[in-house]
């Protein structure tokens, strides 16, 4: 059986020759071993339908599985729209929605809080349960998402009493009331209570390294004090991120373009979309924090969250992206050993306008990193800030079909990709594989390279039982081709 997916239907046009351009992959290799109950995770749900991780993948009462996870702000959203938006990502194969739950949207003044309207996250997560999709939000306190203040309100960050994002004292308690303000809206939907929300976001890209993991820690136990249990804590892992160890999972990412850098400096190079692209991608957020600090990040699953569709534009850089940058990037991440692609955003959303300030982030008055638009949060998503479907969308569907597929069999399989591939104009080419079968996974696309077509290209799959060759002709690989093939 073949299933595969592309710009081009090139498979459609294989020829044979005979003068093919073989390429072997000697996938006689054997299973590395699987780690099992070492996470330390919440409330894995009720019998029979258990959700588990060890240090390869997830498991639904026992069996594999590949989610996809999309990214959606509530809060940036018309609540009327709310209903459609979910079921549109539901529909396009999405298992997971994520969401940023900002402080600053819902506690702009001190000790106000608002949770009414477009700020309902619990009515948000309840429609998340209606129509059957897991539901993961990331509390902060701290969240970026292009928020003034990165999402702390200004009377936490103008306040001269302690310091924020550290475990002073008074700084913890009011994290404490924020954390307890959540649960309340979270209350009776965990998954341990047949609820939708599977896992929680702690921090984000808490760049503080060797020390930092404390806070990490703090922050899960005054979660867990207000019952906020569930089958799965993560962090952002990029760059120094802290990572209390076995205690949270570091989820990854790669974007098409880099807004967030501070210059105007032509990228040339793009880790995205190379396979076997480095797990911590330094290229992720401001460029003032680099990584010093290697946990041990074999005791994880590959998981992301933030893969890019699309990026949101700054006032200094301004990307036009493919219709297939997204579905490259995800592919990129899948063949590299990834067991769950995680999109951000997956929807576009229009920053609400607070009390008292914009609450974009803007440089001149919170002295943050970028000046991004006072209004649109498009991204140039999958869906966009209207709820229009994007072309991306489509390009992007067929991917995670497949994944619902044939993620119970994909997921145990190990990468073997070749080395010194990160040439821009390198057939990117890996092979998962587990016992003698397993999926091809190519790509000929690279953002801002035009790429030379692969000519009659044919892969000799070296396995324990026999070898193999993949397609049984030679084929011509065009320049934005990326597909699967399974046997």
């Amino acid at each position: 059986m073949k299933f595969y997916f592309h710009y081009i239907l090139i498979l459609l046009l294989a020829t044979k020759s005979v003068n093919s351009q073989t390429i072997t992959i000697d996938a006689q290799i054997e299973t590395p071993k699987i780690i099992e109950n070492s996470l330390k995770m919440g409330n894995p749900g009720s019998t029979g339908k258990e959700i588990t991780i060890n240090n390869k993948f997830l498991s639904l009462a026992g069996k594999p599985m590949i989610p996809v996870m999309g990214e959606i702000h509530f809060s940036r959203c018309n609540p009327d729209k709310w209903e459609d938006l979910i079921l549109k990502m539901k529909a396009n194969g999405i298992t997971i929605i994520s969401t940023y739950v900002f402080w600053i949207y819902h506690e702009e003044e001190k000790g106000t809080f608002n949770w009414e309207g477009s700020k309902n996250l619990k009515r948000f997560i309840e429609l998340c349960k209606k129509h059957d999709v897991w539901a993961y939000p990331r509390i902060g306190p701290w969240c970026h998402g292009e928020v003034r203040n990165g999402g702390l309100p200004d009377w936490i960050v103008n306040q001269e009493e302690f310091k924020p994002r550290t475990n002073d004292a008074k700084y913890l308690e009011y994290v404490d009331q924020w954390y307890r303000e959540i649960s309340e809206q979270l209350k009776g939907l965990y998954y341990k209570d047949d609820g939708p929300v599977i896992g929680i976001q702690l921090e984000n890209e808490y760049w503080r390294g060797k020390g930092g993991e404390k806070h990490i820690m703090t922050l899960k136990n005054i979660a867990l004090n207000y019952g906020i249990d569930v089958p799965m804590y993560t962090i952002t892992g990029w760059r120094n991120t802290s990572t209390p160890e076995n205690e949270v999972i570091p989820l990854w990412g790669g974007y098409p373009a880099a807004p967030w850098n501070t210059d105007i400096k032509e990228i040339k190079s793009n880790a995205s979309y190379v396979f076997n692209k480095p797990i911590n991608d330094q290229s992720i957020g401001n460029e003032a924090s680099t990584t010093k600090y290697q946990p041990n990040y074999s005791l994880y699953p590959y998981f992301t969250c933030e893969l890019g569709i699309g990026n949101q534009i700054s006032e200094h850089r301004r990307p036009v992206l493919s219709p297939i940058d997204g579905i490259t990037i995800a592919t990129s991440n899948v063949a590299s050993g990834s067991n769950l692609p995680g999109y951000y955003v997956f929807a576009g959303g229009l920053n609400p306008v607070g009390k008292l300030t914009t609450l974009h982030e803007e440089r001149y008055e919170s002295g943050y990193w970028n000046e991004y638009p006072i209004i649109s949060y498009d991204f140039q998503a999958a869906l966009r800030e209207t709820g229009e479907i994007s072309s991306a969308y489509h390009k992007l569907k067929p991917l995670h079909y497949f994944l619902s597929e044939f993620g119970e069999q994909l997921a145990p399989m190990t990468p073997i990709i070749p080395s010194n591939n990160d040439n821009p104009d390198d057939l990117q080419y890996a092979f998962r594989v587990k016992d003698n079968s397993g999926y091809l996974f190519v790509s000929n696309y690279y953002r801002g390279h035009k790429k030379t077509t692969k000519k009659d290209v044919q892969f000799h799959i070296k396995l324990k039982e026999g070898d193999i060759k993949i397609p049984s002709s030679s084929i011509n690989i065009e320049d934005s081709t990326v597909f699967i093939y399974t046997m």
